[in-house]
């Protein structure tokens, strides 16, 4: 039996409670903490060519779109968001909380948030596929 990484990743981040399928966009993917909701993200929604065009790990609150996601994040305390993309498409968002100990996000949280999000993102795009062949 041959092990896809993608589809392991992928299982074991769902099964953990840290990825759900975004409302009506199978290929959308919204990584999230076991108590934060699912936040829907189209296609067209503003937030997805924005982190398509700056594929950097934002601030919620430095972010000024009109975005039906944006406004769903805030609502959720989102703090910061680290785009997933494969071959330049998000396929989906790491969306991280304030921390537990309530102090900023360091440098070095950013430098291995970003790091996460570039091992994260081809998995996901490979799972992502899988799925939608099975369907």
């Amino acid at each position: 039996m041959t092990l896809n990484p993608g589809l392991f990743i992928s299982n074991l981040l769902r099964r953990a409670g840290l990825l759900a399928p975004v409302k009506d966009q199978p290929a959308q993917t919204v990584a999230r903490a076991k108590n934060f909701p699912q936040i829907p993200v189209h296609k067209n929604d503003p937030i997805v060519a924005h982190f398509e065009k700056y594929p950097l790990i934002t601030d919620v609150s430095k972010l000024n779109l009109d975005s039906p996601a944006l406004r769903s994040l805030r609502a959720a305390n989102a703090e910061i968001i680290a785009p997933l993309l494969s071959s330049g498409e998000l396929v989906g968002m790491l969306i991280l909380e304030s921390k537990r100990s309530e102090q900023e996000y360091s440098t070095d949280d950013r430098q291995l948030i970003n790091t996460l999000a570039a091992q994260i993102a081809p998995a996901v795009r490979v799972a992502q596929l899988v799925q939608q062949r099975q369907l």
